[in-house]
């Protein structure tokens, strides 16, 4: 019973890691998946990277060395202070209730443990698409499962109240709303930029890129507290985002 437990659970591992949907366990397919797995990981290997100046890099150290350099650029963070934000305006703007705050604060249950770990999928990765630059890569986070849990929780509560203090304009991420109808709305402005006898319009490329992925950590704190956050929650998010570590791997091997 022992030696079938055993030879199932490294079944189910090496399934995971091959991402095949339509066999499953019990099979005695290891040898199969085990072979898929190879051959993943050798399609997946990154034999050449154009670095960001347009350099053609075939080195394995000058790979690696691009992409150390990426990810010290894009992770942590570059000001220790910034200027403060007008506390006036964000007054002004959407705030938290009392309700709103308090349930921030209530105690973990194992109900809600429960719930989250239940809800992350189990072969949710991305695999990289034949990157040319580090930029094209999509990176496989491999968190630990408690960070998972706590961070989880986290967003869940969160998101509960997004939708109250984020404008209406902001129609993607946001749930109950679709970023579709922003599309259609761009669509009709364009439409009609040509006509005669309107007013001066203009129109703004957005880097959303720069836009939602490199914020600030001071700036994030900052706002989490300008509109109504309780301290304890904020600084709940902010250990999570401050005190985690990174160590990324290239075709295997650590950098």
């Amino acid at each position: 019973m022992q030696l079938e437990k055993w030879s199932l659970i490294e079944e189910s591992v090496i399934k995971q890691k091959s991402r095949v949907q339509w066999m499953k366990l019990w099979d005695s397919n290891t040898k199969y998946f085990t072979a898929v797995v190879k051959e993943m990981a050798q399609r997946k290997h990154i034999h050449e990277l154009t670095a960001l100046s347009g350099t053609k890099l075939t080195e394995p150290k000058a790979i690696i060395h691009e992409v150390i350099l990426f990810y010290k650029g894009l992770m942590g963070t570059a000001a220790h202070t910034l200027p403060a934000l007008d506390r006036i305006i964000m007054y002004k703007g959407p705030q938290l209730t009392h309700k709103q705050k308090l349930f921030r604060l209530m105690d973990v249950i194992d109900a809600e443990i429960k719930d989250d770990l239940w809800a992350m999928g189990e072969d949710k990765a991305l695999g990289v698409a034949c990157p040319v630059t580090i930029k094209e890569c999509r990176p496989i986070a491999c968190c630990t499962v408690l960070y998972k849990s706590i961070s989880k929780i986290l967003a869940c509560r969160l998101q509960s109240v997004i939708s109250s203090i984020i404008c209406e304009a902001q129609a993607s991420l946001v749930p109950g709303r679709k970023i579709v109808d922003n599309i259609i709305l761009a669509h009709e402005l364009v439409k009609g930029y040509t006509r005669k006898n309107i007013s001066p319009w203009c129109i703004i490329k957005v880097d959303l890129k720069k836009a939602y992925d490199s914020v600030e950590w001071i700036y994030l704190e900052q706002v989490m507290d300008g509109i109504g956050f309780p301290t304890k929650f904020t600084n709940w998010i902010m250990e999570c985002v401050r005190t985690v570590n990174y160590s990324v791997l290239v075709n295997g091997e650590p950098t």
